[in-house]
């Protein structure tokens, strides 16, 4: 499952050294607009995902796992989280933060993601620590 999503991964990434040569600058920005937009969105899928097997994991095993390898009965589609959250187990509780970044198209620089959620977002969950919490 790594593998094929580390495979698209790296296909998306030569697509947009590609074609990043051929565009001019002003639509290279434009481009990385747009971009971010949609990665900002996949981030927010990726980590919402983790948290959600995170607390299955608790509610089935009656513990929080001591890595994220502990999690079951994830999808295909599910093993990309394993490369955009960084997770930490703490006694009753966790760590869980985004690790998430992409390329751009207008330089050679990687742009990362940053996500913040609310105090009632938190409510009920066991992430005691996140660096997207405001």
């Amino acid at each position: 499952m790594k593998k094929s999503s580390s495979i698209l991964i790296f296909f998306v990434v030569c697509l947009i050294v590609t074609v990043s040569s051929c565009v001019p600058d002003s639509m290279k920005k434009e481009m990385d607009a747009n971009m971010k937009a949609g990665q900002q969105m996949f981030a927010d899928q990726e980590f919402k995902k983790a948290l959600g097997a995170i607390e299955l994991h608790k509610l089935r095993n009656g513990k929080y796992p001591a890595s994220l390898t502990e999690l079951q009965y994830l999808g295909s589609l599910d093993a990309t989280l394993f490369q955009f959250v960084e997770y930490k187990s703490m006694d009753s509780v966790y760590e869980l933060n985004v690790k998430y970044e992409y390329p751009s198209f207008s330089n050679e620089t990687k742009n990362k993601i940053t996500l913040k959620y609310p105090k009632e977002f938190w409510k009920g969950l066991g992430c005691a620590k996140s660096n997207a919490m405001q």
